[in-house]
């Protein structure tokens, strides 16, 4: 297949000579992707990989918030499919078939207009992706462009054709990759550990998703934006006493972003100054001993791989292997890959009554969390505390 591309000062440009369906078969189609980027940065964007090592099709659907919800309620019915999300230092690849939450009934107020209010905001959310296996937490507002694409595996040992891979790929306005969903179920071992389409027989309602869901032609949407410079919020000096009694005071984990929120701390930050015997930092290798002492254990993880745009979540037990190119936490349905040389340091606190790991890369940014699973309301495994005492202390 012949691909040209065309570059300009104003924009991005991508030409597919021919796009290829499953069937093999050439459309007599030009698909052309415009990026209206006005300075080009020394290093390529997740975006930019995408369009100038386009794969065997390239399919631009909707963007923005509410397209990408409403994509991602469609996946639903796609059956098995492999959610992927990635940031500086980690990747988390799972299979499986996605599961709704169930929601209650609203319960009319006798309030015509709240009663709208709150269909309308029933209506905004995601009630899909909650719970293993695929369990998301989607951040819309920093989604902005989409993708549908069909890539061809490598040439088997055999000489077999190479197997297809089809799926969609999510971009926040500075085309940083967000989201991957694939068709399929992971296959293989080593480099080959990816889904394969095959294994996943909802290509027709696929084939409809990518037709309702179709960018327009003619439609001017940009790729890309500007990054919006930060907002400093004044705030008064952090009263160490203070934040340390807040910390001690939470009762549930999910307090703690909101702790972070009102005081303005970073993350790690706060992890610094944590009251004494809450928190303290361990051997980046202590990530190993973890996952395998866990395995040992029959100790069921939860694991947190996130950007700005994603939580994933996996929970269980995998198996736990190192080698020269990283990292990677390895089982039937899931795949996580970590590059050690990225990671600056791992954190040890308790909150809550919970104790979790947080690791941050060089940027100071969380890439990876760990808590031990636990019935809703009940305490965390007493072997849990004692793996994380255990660990070598920094």
């Amino acid at each position: 297949m012949r691909r040209r591309q065309l570059l300009n000062a104003g924009g991005a440009w991508l030409g597919l000579g021919a796009s290829v369906g499953m069937a093999g078969r050439a459309a007599a189609s030009q698909v052309q992707v415009q990026a209206p980027v006005p300075t080009r940065a020394k290093a390529f964007t997740d975006l930019d990989a995408l369009l100038r090592q386009p794969p065997l099709r390239l399919q631009r659907l909707q963007g923005g918030p509410e397209a990408a919800r409403d994509i991602l309620r469609a996946v639903m019915g796609l059956g098995v499919i492999s959610a992927e999300t990635h940031n500086a230092a980690v990747s988390l690849l799972v299979s499986g078939v996605p599961r709704e939450l169930p929601l209650a009934p609203l319960k009319p107020t006798g309030d015509a207009a709240l009663d709208e209010a709150q269909r309308q905001e029933r209506a905004q959310f995601l009630n899909a992706f909650f719970g293993a296996p695929i369990d998301l937490r989607p951040n819309f507002k920093r989604w902005h462009s989409a993708f549908a694409w069909t890539e061809a595996s490598a040439t088997e040992a055999n000489g077999r054709v190479p197997r297809l891979r089809q799926g969609l790929s999510f971009f926040d306005a500075q085309g940083r990759l967000l989201h991957r969903l694939w068709l399929g179920s992971l296959q293989g071992g080593g480099a080959q550990h990816l889904p394969d389409s095959a294994t996943n027989a909802a290509t027709p309602a696929y084939e409809a998703l990518l037709q309702r869901y179709a960018l327009a032609a003619g439609a001017s949407e940009p790729l890309l934006k500007p990054l919006e410079p930060p907002v400093e919020e004044a705030r008064p000096p952090l009263n160490l006493a203070e934040f340390r009694q807040s910390w001690r005071e939470l009762t549930d984990a999910h307090q703690f972003a909101q702790l972070l929120s009102e005081t303005g701390l970073p993350r790690e930050k706060a992890l610094a100054l944590a009251p004494p015997g809450m928190s303290w930092q361990v051997r980046i290798d202590s990530l190993a001993q973890i996952y395998t002492q866990a395995a040992a254990q029959n100790l069921r993880l939860l694991s947190f791989v996130g950007n700005r745009g994603m939580t994933q979540i996996h929970t269980g037990l995998a198996r736990w292997h190192g080698d020269a190119d990283g990292w990677t936490l390895k089982g039937p349905d899931v795949q996580m890959r970590v590059q050690p040389q990225l990671l600056a340091r791992v954190w040890v606190a308790q909150r809550a009554g919970l104790h979790s790991v947080d690791v941050f890369d060089r940027e100071g940014q969380v890439v990876l969390s760990i808590f031990a699973e636990r019935k809703a309301r009940a305490p965390q495994p007493a072997a849990w505390e004692a793996l994380l005492r255990t660990l070598a202390m920094v």
